[in-house]
């Protein structure tokens, strides 16, 4: 008998069967290194959590290992942003390299169409790794680094006191729109078309993260001076709101939380520029050329809304099923009805989209125009999109 000890320190010995024919030893000895190797990436997905995301253990969780290649779901779009960036390039007379980034900020891709939009959906329907329930962890299947973790929060089923955060945030946020410059805070500015509520963007944080501010350039002082008791008790509300969120994301990731504020501070000292509550609907990462892996992850809840109270929407049946893709993963989560999404992810290392189910869509049990959802984000601003005080 020949004792082999295992690579993984602590690990108990193996042996081999001398006695066993020479193809049963060798699928015997690969079996036994495939368990050291699973183990082994088990331990280091597991520090890598207790690290990066939580100290907490999560009780009951299902794991994706996604395989990254780069995937390009609408190339019409993709060619036509090219061709236009390479033009205004050339009429410039400008180098490519120096250029090409600056222009796409400008150029920007246009909407898929309806057409473009079945055909990713088939795609993504007939391909993708799809999760639309439970608690999901997302770990890149090479490197073991976690990409993205969701837990799907049924709306008839939250704890009263959830329920009453979430409301109160939701309620808080509706709010704000009396004090927004009409030009970008009436229902006539918010983006139905997409299905989701657009005032996140003009809603950040104060510099010392506990409060929530309407940002200076949409805040309407004419409202403000003829309702100033209404808006010094929305000030005065803001410091709850603020903290339910912060609250959220220490229960569901205390590691990512206070990594994301402490650079939230950080940035706020050396800059004018505050981060707003917006969702990134979408971002197209270079898998060649990939942001800073230590930024902090972005934190988002997804929440059903009515438009018209600012209430969240429950009992819905929506035809209308957005799903958040990432398409260099093959991977998809669905945003059911009646459900919150509560996730973090690395939107800037990794490309995803919100692609809605058609732009025809209506729901069902209320009126389709009132209807909406409400992304709220936390993310700081990258270095690059610091204005210096």
């Amino acid at each position: 008998m020949v004792s082999t000890t295992g690579s993984v320190e602590g690990e108990p010995p193996f042996e081999l069967d001398e006695s066993l024919p020479g193809n049963k030893r060798k699928r015997r000895r690969n079996r036994n290194n495939n368990a050291k190797k699973d183990r082994k990436k088990t331990a280091t997905r597991d520090l890598e959590f207790e690290t990066t995301i939580s100290n907490i253990p999560v009780l009951s969780s299902t794991n994706v290992f996604a395989k990254l290649k780069k995937l390009d779901l609408f190339p019409e779009i993709s060619k036509e942003v090219n061709e236009k960036q390479l033009s205004m390039v050339e009429e410039s007379g400008t180098d490519v390299n120096q250029q090409a980034g600056k222009q796409l900020s400008v150029i920007g891709p246009r909407d898929p169409t309806e057409e473009e939009t079945t055909t990713a959906r088939k795609y993504i329907q007939d391909n993708f790794i799809t999760r639309s329930h439970g608690h999901v962890k997302v770990f890149n299947s090479k490197t073991s680094e976690i990409i993205s973790m969701v837990e799907f929060l049924q709306i008839p089923h939250l704890e009263s006191q959830q329920k009453e955060d979430f409301e109160f945030v939701c309620e808080f946020i509706h709010s704000c729109k009396q004090f927004i410059i009409p030009h970008y805070g009436t229902c006539n500015t918010i983006d139905d078309q997409n299905g989701f509520d657009n005032v996140t963007s003009m809603i950040g944080w104060s510099q010392d993260t506990t409060q929530l501010v309407i940002l200076e350039k949409y805040l309407n002082k004419e409202a403000i001076e003829e309702h100033s008791q209404t808006y010094q008790e929305l000030k005065i509300s803001s410091t709850k709101a603020a903290k339910i969120l912060w609250d959220f994301y220490t229960t569901f990731a205390n590691v990512a939380c206070e990594n994301t504020r402490k650079e939230m501070i950080n940035s706020a000292s050396l800059s004018t520029t505050t981060a707003s509550l917006s969702f990134p609907m979408s971002t197209d990462v270079d898998t060649e050329e990939r942001i800073n892996d230590l930024l902090p992850l972005t934190f988002a809840m997804i929440i059903p809304i009515t438009k018209s109270t600012g209430k969240i929407a429950s009992e819905v049946d929506s035809l209308d099923i957005p799903q958040l893709v990432f398409p260099d993963l093959n991977l998809t989560f669905t945003l059911q009805p009646n459900t919150v999404p509560i996730l973090i992810l690395r939107d800037r290392q990794y490309s995803h989209r919100l692609i809605n189910s058609s732009s025809s869509s209506s729901t069902a049990g209320l009126g389709a125009d009132d209807f909406s959802r409400l992304a709220i984000c936390i993310r700081p601003p990258l270095p690059s999109q610091l204005l210096t005080n």
